[in-house]
């Protein structure tokens, strides 16, 4: 007996030692990732990837749709979990959606331009009237930059299998409404194909195809994660919730419910090829939030690593022990994303009226350099600001030696239109207000040159064209040409030369202008110009005289602007000084008054901004002496921030001083879904004066003044809501909405 016993001990622990040995042999099965789209809610998947990861779970091939797409790229690339966060979180994914750089990449003209015109419709118009609308609201310039810098623009691949661990996205052809599988070619453009929702962003041109959001037709692509080879699938499913009948209550939620339907209905179909004894199917709480929702997006990710954590009894049976993974892991390392590139060719495709030589100067792009991918955007956004170009994309040959750029021109050019509402409205004078357009004709010349014609009609009527003519590839030397018509409304107040019931006077003029610039770098300049002209001067009542005037300056100008935002600055720096000599010569009832005299116009505008907390410091100086009747160039004060209390052009003379301090406090963004709008808090306190003789200029002459407000930093243009103050019992309530440049 005991030797039987002893004998079936033996073989129970050789059976035991030859099913551990077979184990431990057995190859851990391929596990293939399906990550559905879901715009902001994709930042769920990270959480999963997160778990995964902790718990030493490999994945050997991934597909995605959408912001699925580009999860599962990220991981491809072989991004590990908490980079793919770092990079997806650091990132403002509303900019994505707006294809304009910001104000700080643009060119000094071009800031000071948009500036005025906030309502940037870059409306087509042809010379004949024709209009030519956009062929969408974002283009996906921005997006693609975005891609490119997240992914570190890794080059073509003959096959996304080449990736360290095999990828597929998923794209709808829109012509079709079919699924479209990426496999192969630029891993951006298929990221961005597969995230192009209809409406938002434009179609991607691929082979011959318009590819949108391949959630149409396949958000959660189970399907080609098993083609990939899948044994075990891990489905990560981000579905919106069907509104409930009291939800159902306008035309927006009935699209919604019906598109939401659609969606889930074939990601039902895809949940139907899993094999829930084996597969693992992931559906993160996501219903407090939607697609555009880019604001909660770490509380997506908590959910997804709360989801995936309730699945870890299943996910366990796929561990693989410490020393497997650490190989695993070794081997998914990075293999695409070079430090930097060194091109032995730079090749532009250019498909636009410009010289091959003109964009190589702005580019300025050397081969045998060494670029980093943020040096290769920069290059990428210098030419793109130049704001004539519809998409700039590049790719990297896989051998990481050839670098083609493709520059298309917008198809819609060369003329565009682009309009301007403002008005500042107070409760004591009247409104000043102002409607607008801009009409801009580009490269009327081989080096970019421009026509230039805006109108504006309110309290000042203008109207203006002018040539701005670069001399060189590169534009840094340029001259300028123009004409302008101006017809405005001034007030003097408490001057002794007038009635004390006069006060409004009617300034028209019409001017010429020549001048030749250097655009030291993006944002400086200097110019040297002369300019002359005509203006009629006309009192309210027939007592006053008129006054006209022929007058010729010359002038020197220093521009500098580094500000984020003109409006409402937090870093930077601006700085406008013009110092000129002027002659002129005014014709009166009682006589000629003949004078040349030199003048000053001036402004220093510094941010200090620490947390939520800013104060913008503005000094303005400017003026020159003259003795006709009239001020011939009228420097004035009043308005919201310009002297609150008093209206705009309340008070003008000949020399003008004044400084402010103006405080804000960043309350909160505003949500508008795709786009947010800072809330501020604040108030200011200036002091300033008007006069007409030098010898009256004093700190004891000038107006103190302050005022408390509420603002929105719209796509329109800044809308505040303020009461200001000065002495003398000058107090007025403001609403102002858009530019008042």
């Amino acid at each position: 007996m005991k030797y039987f016993a002893a004998l079936r001990l033996i073989c129970v622990k050789v059976v035991l030692l030859v099913s551990l040995t077979v184990k431990a042999t057995e190859p851990s099965p391929k596990i293939g990732l399906a990550l559905s789209g879901g715009g902001a809610k994709g930042a769920a998947h990270i959480g999963v990837l997160e778990v995964l990861e902790e718990n030493r779970i490999p994945v050997h091939m991934v597909t995605g749709t959408s912001m699925g797409s580009y999860i599962g790229g990220m991981l491809a690339l072989g991004f590990s979990a908490g980079e793919i966060k770092r990079r997806t979180f650091d990132i403002n994914w509303h900019d994505g959606y707006f294809d304009r750089l910001t104000r700080k990449e643009l060119q000094l003209k071009e800031k000071k331009r948009t500036d005025e015109f906030l309502l940037y419709t870059d409306i087509g118009l042809s010379l004949d009237g024709e209009i030519k609308p956009l062929p969408g609201l974002v283009l996906g310039q921005k997006m693609a930059s975005m891609l490119r810098e997240l992914t570190g623009n890794p080059p073509n691949f003959d096959s996304f299998d080449q990736l360290v661990i095999p990828y597929r996205a998923v794209a709808t052809d829109l012509e079709k409404i079919e699924p479209v599988v990426l496999d192969s070619g630029n891993l951006v453009q298929a990221m961005q194909a597969s995230m192009s929702v209809p409406g938002a962003l434009r179609p991607v041109q691929k082979d011959g195809r318009l590819l949108v959001d391949g959630g149409i037709v396949n958000n959660m692509p189970v399907d080609q994660v098993k083609m990939l080879g899948a044994e075990i699938v891990i489905a990560v499913d981000l579905r919106d919730a069907m509104f409930k009948l009291e939800d159902l209550n306008s035309a927006v939620n009935v699209v919604n419910q019906l598109t939401t339907y659609m969606t889930n209905t074939g990601s039902d179909q895809q949940v139907a090829l899993l094999n829930l004894d084996r597969d693992v199917y992931i559906v993160p709480d996501v219903s407090y939030m939607v697609a555009t929702d880019f604001n909660l997006m770490y509380q997506a990710y908590r959910s997804g690593r709360e989801a995936a954590l309730a699945q870890l009894p299943k996910l366990l049976r796929y561990q693989i022990d410490e020393q497997q993974y650490a190989r695993y892991m070794a081997d998914k390392r990075r293999q695409w994303l070079p430090a930097t590139y060194s091109f032995t060719d730079i090749h532009i495709v250019n498909q636009t009226t410009l010289s091959d030589t003109s964009l190589y100067e702005w580019l300025s792009l050397e081969p045998d350099r060494n670029y980093s991918v943020k040096e290769l955007e920069q290059a990428i956004d210098r030419l793109y600001a130049k704001g004539i170009f519809e998409k700039i994309t590049y790719e990297v040959e896989e051998d990481g030696k050839h670098l083609s750029i493709i520059v298309v021109e917008k198809a819609w050019g060369p003329g565009y239109l682009n309009l301007k509402l403002s008005i500042e409205r107070d409760n004591e004078q009247r409104p000043n207000y102002a409607v607008g357009a801009e009409y801009l004709l580009t490269n009327v010349t081989r080096t970019g040159g421009e026509w230039k014609s805006k109108i504006l009609l309110g309290v000042q009527d203008k109207l203006t064209t002018g040539l701005y003519l670069p001399l060189d590839y590169q534009q840094q030397y340029f001259a300028e040409f123009g004409i302008g018509w101006q017809q405005e409304i001034r007030e003097f107040n408490n001057v002794a030369r007038f009635d004390a019931d006069q006060d409004e006077v009617k300034y028209k003029s019409l001017q010429l202008f020549s001048q030749l610039g250097w655009n030291i770098e993006r944002d400086s300049r200097l110019l040297m110009g002369i300019d002359g002209g005509y203006s009629d001067t006309q009192g309210e009542f027939s007592a006053v005289p008129k006054q006209e005037v022929t007058s010729l300056s010359g002038y020197g100008e220093y521009n500098y602007d580094s500000l984020d935002n003109f409006f409402f600055p937090s870093t930077g720096t601006l700085l406008d000084v013009q110092l000129g000599y002027r002659y002129s010569d005014a014709e009166i009832e009682n006589g000629d008054i003949s004078e040349s005299v030199p003048y000053l116009d001036s402004q220093m505008i510094q941010p200090l901004t620490w947390d939520e907390h800013s104060v913008v410091a503005l000094v303005r100086a400017s003026g020159s002496e003259s003795n006709a009747f009239y001020p011939v160039s009228p420097q004035s004060l009043g308005g919201l921030f310009n002297l609150s209390g008093f209206n705009r052009f309340h008070l003008t003379g000949n020399y003008s001083a004044f400084g402010s301090l103006i405080y804000r406090y960043h309350v909160d963004d505003v949500n508008f879904k795709l786009f947010s709008a800072p809330l501020y808090l604040g108030g200011s306190i200036e002091r300033g004066g008007v006069w007409l003789d030098k010898d009256d200029i004093s700190w004891d002459s000038s107006i103190t003044a302050g005022s408390v407000y509420i603002a929105l930093d719209t796509l329109l243009g800044p809308a505040v809501l303020a009461y200001g103050v000065a002495e003398n019992d000058n107090g007025s309530l403001y609403f102002a909405f858009g530019s008042q440049l």
